[in-house]
């Protein structure tokens, strides 16, 4: 199913571009009357990685993504076909979604991140998961939301049921396979700067972002007394209202900071026994213990950015590493 998903659209957006009348490359404009909109973008990332203790190694990585995004009145469809080397070459359809709007009714169908997370975290952003989502407005402020996610070639999957209001999300998935099915639970929440979602198979993650004011630490610095000789490096910088002083500083308060946390605890673990003195496993060891723990601190200036990696589990590794984003 998912091959013929993804020549489908491949065709769909092919067709689309040829069309239209007219398309804007590099953006699209809120409000914007271009029926196609592309919006390609390139990164190069540049990283030092050890891994459980072996020698720190530097890998370059980059990687080509076009977002393809068409606003016709019966539909919109949404592609991002990205090809990246990071170890290895690597090419795939990031999102694939054709969605319409029946009141208060919305549907979509074909790959979407709404349901993705660090586990799914390529060089080029979040790798979807096919299927057909819903959405229905109840009340004001809540909506209902509904998803089924297949396996390949349609032999069972998972099916979600869950509720939105404001910042809240909360529902679950009924996985269906050979072994019977499963309930997996997952409740979070998710505003404009960052989210904090646990999932019973996937622990507890979260994602947050917010300015780093680099040009008013900047400022600050630069600032000397009036009087007075006592030493200050401000005094050997031009003056703080000077033109190119001041376009520098708000440059600087562009940047952003970063900070995306996945924890996954062995849940199998909780209560049991120690192998060695038999006692009743500690808490503290319980948490040392997890399927995955993951760390990543960025900080980003306009186009490029510089990252720390730090994995505890199931390997221990750290990458660092100096990103850059075109256009």
């Amino acid at each position: 199913m998912q091959p013929a998903l993804r020549y489908g659209f491949l065709l769909l957006a092919l067709g689309s571009l040829a069309l239209a009348q007219n398309f804007s490359v590099a953006g699209c404009a809120q409000g914007s009357v271009e029926p196609v909109c592309l919006r390609p973008e390139v990164v190069l990332r540049w990283g030092l990685n050890q891994v459980n203790g072996s020698p720190a190694e530097g890998r370059l990585s980059f990687g080509v993504k076009l977002g393809v995004h068409t606003a016709f009145p019966e539909f919109a469809l949404e592609l991002q076909p990205a090809l990246w080397v990071d170890s290895t070459l690597q090419a795939d359809l990031l999102e694939a979604a054709a969605t319409a709007e029946f009141g208060p009714l919305w549907l979509s169908l074909g790959k979407r991140t709404d349901y993705s997370g660090p586990w799914s975290q390529t060089l080029m952003g979040y790798n979807g998961d096919w299927g057909l989502f819903a959405r229905y407005r109840l009340l004001e402020g809540w909506r209902a939301e509904v998803a089924y996610l297949p396996r390949s070639g349609l032999a069972g999957g998972r099916g979600f049921l869950g509720i939105q209001t404001g910042w809240v999300r909360a529902g679950g998935f009924l996985e269906v396979g050979e072994a019977g099915a499963a309930l997996i639970p997952r409740i979070g929440v998710a505003w404009g700067d960052g989210d904090l979602y646990w999932q019973l198979d996937q622990g507890f993650w979260s994602d947050l972002q917010g300015p780093l004011p680099l040009g008013q630490a900047l400022a600050y610095s630069l600032r000397c007394p009036q009087e007075g000789n006592a030493l200050c490096w401000g005094r050997l910088l031009p003056e703080e209202n000077n033109p190119a002083v001041q376009n520098l500083l708000q440059t600087l308060d562009t940047s952003r900071w970063g900070l995306l946390l996945w924890w996954n605890p062995d849940w199998n673990l909780w209560g049991s026994l120690d192998p060695v003195t038999g006692d009743t496993l500690p808490f503290l060891d319980w948490l040392a213990q997890p399927k995955k723990l993951l760390l990543r601190l960025s900080a980003g200036l306009q186009s490029s950015g510089l990252g720390f990696d730090l994995s505890l589990a199931p390997v221990g590794a750290y990458r660092v590493y100096l990103e850059l984003h075109l256009p």
